[in-house]
């Protein structure tokens, strides 16, 4: 798999070809809403930041250098070479950000694929459309790992689960609490590369309630 091609187009972060894929750059208005929190949860992502930890941006750190990003309602952005998710599509948002200053080699890059297919569906086909030595990790109820799951990265909840399962304990790992109200209730699937692979391409599958899933997929690309 070859990650983080570039294709030539975005020296500088824009510019852009034809939307690849055939999507459209405008989303219809219906979707908007859901282009817009995939795009959050996106940016959340490549950033390792928890998902649920709000819905606001959150302000750089007086000290970080400033990183320029950009987003698109399409395939522009999305350099992470991993497959798209392709059935009753409702809205798709890339994004890359330059985090270190006059350079384009090194980035964050991702794709967020809102859809009203069924979560365990978009699971069972990113299971049969990776390449092999990817493994998967599904929490049915994620408030169930712990009253501040909220505060877990996807890094930290991948520990967790693993060291869970080895019989051992992780940092932050936390007592199981009561079951979430279904309305509340939040699904994610991690998938996980095999070891060794260039540019830590991550994929999380979402699905927040009774809205429709995400499927977040992210990789940072570095020289």
């Amino acid at each position: 798999m070859n990650l983080g091609s570039d294709d030539g187009d975005l020296p500088g972060g824009g510019g852009g070809g034809k939307p690849p894929d055939g999507a459209s750059v405008d989303p219809p208005s219906s979707s908007l809403k859901e282009a817009d929190q995939a795009s959050g949860d996106l940016l959340k992502l490549t950033q390792g930041k928890p998902l649920t930890s709000g819905d606001g941006d959150e302000e750089p750190a007086p000290d970080a250098p400033l990183a320029k990003s950009f987003t698109s309602h399409d395939f522009t952005y999305d350099k992470t070479g991993l497959p798209h998710y392709p059935d009753a599509i409702k809205a798709i948002v890339s994004s890359i950000t330059y985090e270190v200053p006059n350079r384009t080699d090194t980035y964050r890059t991702g794709a967020g694929i809102v859809t009203t297919s069924p979560f365990a569906t978009v699971v069972d086909w990113y299971q049969k459309n990776l390449p092999g030595g990817w493994q998967s990790t599904t929490v049915g109820d994620f408030a169930q790992l712990g009253a501040n799951a909220q505060q877990l990265s996807p890094e930290n909840i991948l520990k967790m689960l693993g060291a869970g399962a080895a019989g051992g304990s992780a940092p932050g790992s936390l007592t199981p609490a009561p079951a979430t109200a279904s309305a509340d209730r939040i699904r994610i699937s991690i998938f996980k590369p095999p070891a060794g692979s260039k540019n830590e391409p991550g994929i999380m599958i979402v699905q927040k309630g009774d809205h429709p899933v995400e499927a977040l997929l992210a990789a940072h690309v570095k020289p």
